[in-house]
């Protein structure tokens, strides 16, 4: 794996306007988070990495008490190195495609981020442009 193909996907989500956070504080963070947050949907797609050969993506679904980083539910989860979830979490349909996961099942402990690994946090949010829904 090369990894400037690791950095062209990571540089994707930036440019798809997705949330990061860096757990252990930027400089050398312990696991990077990242979240997209569909607009007008109750879903989320979420990105944990927790280094170049162990990430995870997932799609959770989401309310005003939901922490992406410790969810419940699930509706489609994938384990990899850090190129391959990435490339497969970009694949997602989006939600409310007839192609999208859309049952729920119960979260297996690879996408819950240990409490102790979240302090400090750094969070660099998006840059919004134009309508969100």
């Amino acid at each position: 794996m090369d990894s400037r193909d690791v950095d062209e996907e990571l540089a994707l989500l930036v440019s798809r306007k997705w949330t990061l956070y860096y757990f252990g504080g930027r400089e050398q963070p312990r696991a990077i988070g990242a979240v997209y947050q569909y607009p007008c949907s109750e879903c989320a797609d979420v990105v944990l990495i927790r280094g170049e050969w162990l990430t995870i993506a997932f799609r959770t679904p989401t309310d005003e008490h939901t922490d992406v980083f410790r969810p419940e539910q699930v509706v489609w989860w994938y384990g990899s190195a850090t190129l391959w979830a990435l490339r497969a979490v970009f694949q997602l349909a989006p939600p409310g495609d007839l192609r999208a996961p859309h049952l729920p099942m119960p979260a297996p402990g690879c996408c819950r981020l240990a409490p102790e690994l979240t302090k400090p946090l750094v969070v660099r949010p998006p840059r919004f442009s134009g309508r969100l829904c």
